[in-house]
């Protein structure tokens, strides 16, 4: 057997214990920010037509202090960039947002935002359970319906296919009968998602919900009509929040 080379280098440390620091990680992906609108109607038109603005305030406030660990509609710098209005926190889903928004003085949580949409719709849409039992939990109206389609929480629920919400709704005494301006129900809306909307279809049959196999609605043509309107609420959107930028420079 041979005698080990004496003039060998010696077997480097592993970089754990060099001048005892630890292991150097490669640095995390940095998290892809909330986009307001990312996942709502996806299937509506190109996503920069309603993705690029952000709710306004139905209201201005007396004054504006500055930030002192609290939450606030007017106070942006207490909450996450995203988060501005309590329905941008339903949009995404964050229930403490919701929460500390209903403390701000005079909230109301069926107001609507420009879009006509309630905080509960937008939860609905957008396939937030415990969003939704939350603004319950405040006394939100399950009955309200946006302004531009006549649609409620129910409606977008059931075309999205989310059955644990229809389901929450229904417990909670939802009208799933009602139609829309289009005459479409939850239930018709659930049949047109197909496979996806299945389960929302064979529920609401079950609880009651009628069906007329010979009723004819364009469904493509209705959602192409929302989409050029949702579209045109953007862009008024968009111009408000530039009208509104400009006033702040100016007056500043």
């Amino acid at each position: 057997m041979s005698s080990p080379d004496k003039n060998a280098a010696p077997p480097s440390k592993p970089a754990a214990s060099e001048a005892g620091k630890a292991p150097v990680l490669p640095p995390k992906a940095a998290s892809k920010p909330l986009v307001p609108g990312a996942k709502v109607f996806a299937s509506l038109g190109p996503p920069n037509a309603i993705t690029s603005t952000r709710h306004l305030s139905l209201e201005k406030p007396d004054s504006v202090e500055a930030p002192q660990n609290r939450f606030s509609i007017y106070d942006l710098k207490a909450v996450k960039r995203e988060i501005l209005t309590v329905f941008d926190a339903a949009e995404n889903g964050d229930n403490r947002a919701i929460t500390k928004f209903s403390k701000v003085k005079n909230f109301d949580v069926d107001a609507k935002d420009r879009y006509g949409r309630t905080a509960l719709i937008w939860a609905a849409d957008c396939g937030h359970l415990h969003a939704i039992e939350t603004l319950i939990r405040l006394s939100a109206n399950i009955h309200a319906t946006d302004n531009h389609t006549g649609r409620s929480a129910i409606h977008w629920a059931a075309r999205a296919g989310n059955l644990p919400i229809v389901k929450l709704l229904v417990t909670y005494g939802v009208d799933f009968c009602k139609e829309d301006r289009y005459g479409l129900t939850p239930l018709f809306l659930a049949k047109n998602k197909g496979i996806e909307g299945e389960e929302v279809f064979k529920y609401l049959l079950g609880e009651g919900a009628p069906y007329n196999e010979t009723k004819s609605v364009d469904v493509a043509a209705a959602e192409a009509e929302i989409a050029e309107e949702m579209a045109k609420l953007a862009a008024a959107q968009e111009a408000a929040l530039a009208e509104q930028t400009a006033g702040t420079s100016s007056s500043s």
